[in-house]
């Protein structure tokens, strides 16, 4: 996933789309999550997928957004209100586009378990089988390390 900022190179253009966030549009849904999707200098990439299953697709298509050319997902952590249109997303699109939400990216330690009031739970736990039945590939990226300098 090595974009043109990566690499040190000017952005030439750049457009974020809400998807999902506490506020609801005249034509959008709103819920306790976040997604957005992240065009840049061509290239879309999915940032977090809200919480019900239904809101980034419903809104994508309310604000006319085709969602089915992308490829990278990337999680922010695994709260129920960032994972939830993942295999939605998924499911909808691949058989227009077989690559559809296929790679998901997450940082090193997504898949910790976490205890809440005493109890172990992990959001998205079930990203294992998911991989396995929708065939995504999951990226695992160490965020604390040292970015590779280019010439």
């Amino acid at each position: 996933m090595t974009s043109n900022a990566a690499r040190g190179a000017e952005v030439k253009a750049l457009k974020i789309t809400v998807l999902s966030t506490m506020l609801a549009g005249e034509r959008t849904l709103g819920e306790w999550g976040y997604s957005a999707l992240v065009e840049l200098d061509g290239r879309k990439i999915l940032f977090d997928a809200g919480m019900r299953p239904e809101t980034v697709l419903a809104n994508a298509e309310a604000l006319g957004v085709d969602l089915s050319d992308v490829e990278d997902v990337v999680l922010s952590h695994a709260h129920p209100d960032h994972v939830g249109g993942v295999v939605p997303g998924r499911k909808a699109f691949m058989a227009k586009n077989p690559k559809a939400f296929s790679r998901i990216h997450v940082a090193e330690g997504f898949f910790l378990i976490h205890e809440r009031r005493g109890a172990p739970r992990n959001a998205h736990a079930s990203s294992i089988a998911f991989r396995k039945d929708h065939g995504s590939k999951l990226h695992v990226t160490d965020v604390l390390s040292e970015p590779e300098r280019g010439p």
